[in-house]
């Protein structure tokens, strides 16, 4: 079992402080009141982002190989662990190069933000 103290643990009841998660197989089991001195930080759940057209120098429409590695530490450096790569108003015809990239980097084996689908924005806005 992992423990992790902070001086405040945000959860969907309100905020315990100070407090401490305990993690066991992967799984937050619970979350107390923490006795003695802790880090001063916060710990909070990750953050879902729904709509990432890119990050510094990698576009989604463009990422290739070590681009979802970058994005991937990128995201998560800001506390992202879900994700929507976020492809602009373009003809239909080339989404699918794009669309392609995207399903090969969500099937990437390892710890990374999960990417929960596609966000394709207009044509689909408009009449």
């Amino acid at each position: 079992m992992t423990a992790l103290t902070a001086a405040r643990v945000v959860t969907p009841d309100g905020i315990v402080a100070p407090g401490v998660v305990e993690i066991d197989g992967g799984y937050i089991v619970a979350v107390s009141p923490a006795h003695g001195p802790v880090p001063e930080r916060t710990l909070c759940p990750g953050f879902v982002d729904l709509q990432v057209n890119g990050h510094d120098d990698v576009d989604v429409a463009r990422a290739a190989g070590h681009d979802w590695d970058r994005l991937d530490a990128l995201l998560v450096a800001q506390g992202v662990t879900t994700w929507c790569p976020t492809l602009v108003t373009a003809p239909l015809a080339s989404y699918a190069e794009p669309l392609e990239r995207i399903a090969a980097a969500a099937a990437r084996d390892g710890a990374r933000p999960a990417i929960a689908g596609v966000h394709l924005e207009g044509p689909f806005l408009g009449s």
